[in-house]
């Protein structure tokens, strides 16, 4: 009878288990969200809800963008199990909302169309929702006098402006303040009459108004430790006068003037330069802004480049071997500044190893000019700057040559090669450093999170080389893992693939490098490579030949993908869409496998978003502790039913 109890007894436990894994499985812990949400663009405030396979499972309340970062804030939570969809859907008080939105994944910095479930995980997202304002009067409350309650009226776009102030018929200096309705929305220094300016990365005075108030917009100056309230000011043709009426979403320029009248104290406010005593009188004109390449002599210069506007000096830059800032919009530039009714005479100087040149030889397109150059306003020029060794104040080493490596680049620089997207390491994604160099000069550097680098966006890291004018301009790259470095790769750019090099094409764009284990070398000096290669991986001193008769990168590329998938052994998978839409076969060190990387490449076609979902958990793991917790329990049950049997045993008694 004892036995046939410790059967069922096992027999019940087994099928308590099966139900239990038939359901679901055993409960896992929920994953948590945090993080930001926009609404066009703009931080949003309202109700966002989190949804599991399209049923709503939580919800928590946005407030200026912002959700769940705090330790004590409420996060949305999701209670699923492996192989749930999460989705998001955001109301926001007098706002329609479209269904359409994307979500992006701060950690792999992906942006993906939903996301997988994952067990006891905390997950920053930025949600990006767009939708339209409601006619409903009703949605704000006119009444209201704090136009910042942003519980009874909807902001509106702010308004943006950029421009010049006076302070009766001088130049301003000090502090702008702007106001709506009253209340302080931004300030900004005013330097010369001037502040802000028009480019998306240059600062500017901020006003924020709200839907159904009276939002009007007014600036006060604060300079020498007096305000001054009193003003005129003029945008576009309209002259407006202590007061101006609000337009969203609109970056102005416009020409500010305060009253002396409105002096609150005494003191000189003539609006003179203490920095230098001088008064500019004009107004501002636009930028003259520079970029090129100097020599001292015969040689690439080395050192700081100036440039003064009428014996002013206006800006500093860093010249290294022969070349200052470059076209691209994000890149550093030498910037004057000229004035209405001024001479606006521009001239150049350059310090070096302790030494200062002014003499100098400057050729803007077909023109040349020596010592000096005319203003122009509101360009952009590529200058080639030649500066005179007989300038030079003292003795020493002035020909310009490169220290590091003893070359003499006395090209123009071309363009940047930029580079971003995936490294591997055989199959791994490594996190470590990536280098790039150009005829074996080390360019720049970037970190490689999970084997990805940089993004498309303008404001993401990227890998950035520059060439010259009429040299060999062979690029290479480099990785240092785990204090080792590996040379040796192969390079897959749109559909051509290049081993050990590649050429230079000018442009941005998107590559997949995958780096040889074999060129491992213990220590970081050597590298894989014997000869002392740099840059490839190829043995007997190559210099990573091995490429001849590779067809060249389309020069117009500004991003471009690869459509493959790899599977690593850990089950997980990764897609990477071709903006052309077409498959394109991987090449030979591609084919192996390779563990799994988040890589989403994203197109409108109209109808929504087309994004790769974002596999992060392995379809296995659940079962496998399934199955270890059930075999740990049986083991367990026929243990205790042993020592149980044999205790139970009736003693046996002999007459």
């Amino acid at each position: 009878m004892k036995k046939l109890f410790t059967l069922l007894l096992v027999v019940a436990l087994v099928s308590s288990m099966s139900m239990a894994s038939a359901t679901g499985g055993i409960p896992q812990l929920p994953q948590n969200f945090y993080g930001g949400v926009y609404l066009n663009d703009l931080p949003a405030s309202g109700t966002l809800k989190l949804l599991i396979n399209g049923v709503e499972e939580d919800h928590v309340v946005v407030t200026n963008g912002v959700f769940g970062k705090g330790i004590l804030d409420k996060k949305l939570t999701a209670s699923g199990k492996s192989g749930d969809k999460i989705t998001f859907s955001f109301q926001s008080s007098g706002y329609t909302i479209n269904s359409a939105y994307t979500i992006y994944l701060v950690s792999s910095s992906k942006y993906v169309s939903d996301i997988d479930f994952q067990s006891g995980v905390n997950t920053e997202i930025v949600l990006k929702f767009n939708g339209t304002g409601s006619s409903d009067p009703g949605s704000s409350d006119p009444g209201s006098s704090d136009p910042g309650s942003s519980e009874q009226s909807m902001p509106l776009n702010p308004e943006l402006f950029y421009g010049t102030a006076k302070l009766g018929d001088s130049n301003a200096f000090g502090t702008l303040k702007v106001y709506v309705d009253g209340v302080l929305q931004d300030s900004i220094v005013v330097q010369n009459g001037a502040f802000g300016g028009p480019g998306p990365l240059n600062t500017k005075l901020i006003a924020t108004g709200y839907v159904g108030k009276t939002n009007e917009v007014k600036f006060s100056l604060e300079s020498d430790g007096k305000t001054y309230n009193g003003f005129t000011a003029k945008v576009g043709d309209n002259t407006y006068t202590n007061k101006l009426p609000y337009v969203e979403a609109t970056v102005c320029l416009i020409e500010l003037k305060f009253s002396n009248s409105e002096n609150t104290g005494n003191g000189d406010n003539s609006g003179t330069n203490p920095i230098n005593g001088t008064n500019n009188s004009g107004m501002p004109l636009n930028p003259n802004i520079f970029y090129g390449t100097a020599k001292l002599g015969d040689s690439n210069a080395f050192g700081t480049l100036k440039v003064y506007v009428d014996g002013v000096l206006q800006d500093s830059i860093v010249v290294q071997n022969g070349a200052f800032g470059n076209s691209c919009v994000l890149a550093d530039k030498l910037i004057a500044t000229g004035y209405v009714g001024k001479t606006n005479e521009v001239k150049f100087s350059l310090e070096s190893d302790g030494k200062t040149y002014n003499g100098f030889t400057a050729k803007v397109g077909d023109n040349t000019y020596t010592n000096k150059l005319p203003y122009v306003e509101a360009t952009v020029c590529l200058i080639e700057l030649k500066f005179s060794n007989s300038e030079n104040t003292g003795n020493g080493d002035n020909s310009g040559t490169n220290p590091i490596n003893g070359t003499n680049n006395s090209g123009m620089p071309l363009n940047p090669n930029i580079f971003y997207g995936i490294a591997y390491l055989g199959t791994s994604l490594p996190s470590s450093t990536l280098n790039v160099y150009v005829d074996g000069v080390l360019q720049d550097s970037i970190e490689l999170k999970t084997g990805a680098f940089g993004g498309p966006g303008p404001l993401d890291d990227k890998l950035i080389a520059t060439g010259y004018v009429g040299k060999t301009n062979e690029v290479k790259f480099s990785l240092e893992s785990d204090g080792k470095t590996y040379n040796g790769f192969t390079a897959k750019v749109g559909d051509n693939t290049y081993t050990n090099k590649l050429p230079y094409v000018e442009g941005q764009h998107y590559i997949i490098i995958t780096f040889t284990t074999s060129t491992e070398s213990s220590d970081t000096g050597n590298g894989g490579s014997s000869g002392g290669n740099t840059g490839g991986g190829s043995s007997g001193g190559n210099t990573g030949g091995g490429n001849t008769g590779s067809s060249t990168v389309s020069g117009t590329t500004s991003t471009v993908s690869t459509s493959s998938t790899k599977t690593g052994s850990n089950m997980e998978t990764s897609t990477k869409t071709s903006t052309s839409g077409s498959a394109v076969e991987p090449s030979d060190s591609e084919t192996t496998p390779k563990t799994s990387v988040s890589e989403i490449s994203t197109a409108d076609d109209g109808s929504g978003e087309q994004s790769a979902l974002l596999q992060q958990e392995s379809s296995l793991t659940g079962l496998n502790l399934s199955l270890t917790v059930a075999a740990i329990l049986l083991i367990s049950i026929a243990l205790i039913a042993g020592w149980y049997h044999s205790k139970a045993k009736p003693e046996v008694v002999h007459n």
